[in-house]
């Protein structure tokens, strides 16, 4: 049974847009510093509205877009990048529910910034053992908790808060997925970790304060310099790789769509590849800033809109997340 699918239609939804000259002042006093990242904007969704409810309003605009209803779709896959809204809890059930999407197979993925890209290889997978699927949606959500960590100094990512969802179907030409590629290394599994340990840990007021979350990063800043080393020369390994697999060279790909980060490590990211940085996403990074695992198909829903990216043109999406997991899915316009 094939496998074989494109995207029909996009949908995205993203909390209040805020200038970073006009707003940082809020979360830190090292303003300078997070000037120097690059970000001009960055979103946050009122208190009121949750992760779930992000991705609920990006799927209703894909499925729209794409003239499905979510009757029609067999299979759910959503992606978060941070924890879910509740604690043991299955969101992307939520999800199903609140669209109606009765008849879907849901399933949650939650390798951070990663999750999305992963989803695309489980996509396929499904595609191949279950003849009788025909739609499915991929949903992106990201929203940052303020409660337990700070948007502006829990790493050297300015965080915001949004949902992108995509309509799938199989044998579509659109957008046409052509493989996955993770490398996986759990010698940094401490990078991403979140230092209240829920599982052994109660939940209090205390425990509950910002104050007492730091960033992963000051516990093992003895491993930072061979990480930084590494990321860029797995991202292009793995971009290797999944080129490799489908009989194209680096110099095919029209785009390369990288999560947003800060601006020097975007140009480095470019140095690695051999690209102009504007063959990355690096514009969309700094009106967007890092929206966890929503940034790369933001970029291509954006640079398809747009024209930038055309039927024919290759584009790669990369990403690495907590794991640590270093992924590229690779599509065909």
């Amino acid at each position: 049974m094939s496998s074989a699918y494109g995207i029909l239609g996009f949908g995205q939804a993203l909390g209040e847009a805020y200038k970073v000259e006009d707003e940082i002042s809020k979360y830190t006093t090292n303003i300078d510093k997070i000037k120097s990242w690059g970000y001009k904007y960055f979103y946050v969704a009122p208190p009121e509205v949750s992760q779930s409810d992000l991705a609920y309003k990006a799927s209703e605009e894909a499925l729209k877009n794409s003239g499905m209803n979510a009757e029609d779709i067999d299979y759910i896959a959503l992606a978060i990048s941070e924890v879910p809204g509740d604690m043991v809890w299955d969101p992307a059930c939520e999800l199903q529910h609140k669209l109606g999407a009765s008849r879907a197979e849901v399933q949650v993925f939650n390798q951070a910034c990663t999750s999305g890209l992963m989803a695309f290889d489980a996509i396929a997978g499904k595609f191949a053992i279950h003849p009788e699927y025909k739609n499915v949606l991929i949903v992106t959500a990201n929203r940052f908790c303020d409660d337990h960590k700070n948007r502006a100094t829990y790493n050297a990512y300015l965080h915001s808060d949004g949902a992108v969802a995509a309509v799938i179907k199989r044998d579509h030409k659109h957008c046409k997925w052509i493989t996955t590629e993770t490398a996986s290394d759990g010698m940094y599994a401490p990078l991403l970790r979140n230092e209240w340990r829920v599982a052994v840990t109660p939940f209090s007021a205390e425990n509950k304060s910002i104050d007492n979350h730091p960033s992963p990063f000051s516990e093992v800043h003895e491993q930072l310099m061979d990480f930084y080393k590494l990321v860029h020369i797995r991202n292009r390994l793995v971009v290797e790789y999944a080129c490799q697999k489908a009989g194209i060279e680096l110099s095919d790909l029209k785009k390369v769509i990288y999560l947003h980060d800060n601006e020097n490590e975007m140009n480095d990211f470019a140095i690695e590849f051999n690209i102009p940085v504007g063959q990355t996403n690096a514009n969309l990074a700094s009106q967007f800033s890092h929206m966890g695992a929503s940034d790369q198909l933001i970029g291509l829903k954006y640079y398809i809109e747009t024209g930038e990216l055309q039927n024919g043109d290759y584009v790669a999406l990369i990403g690495i997340g907590s794991g640590m997991h270093w992924v590229c899915t690779l599509l065909q316009v």
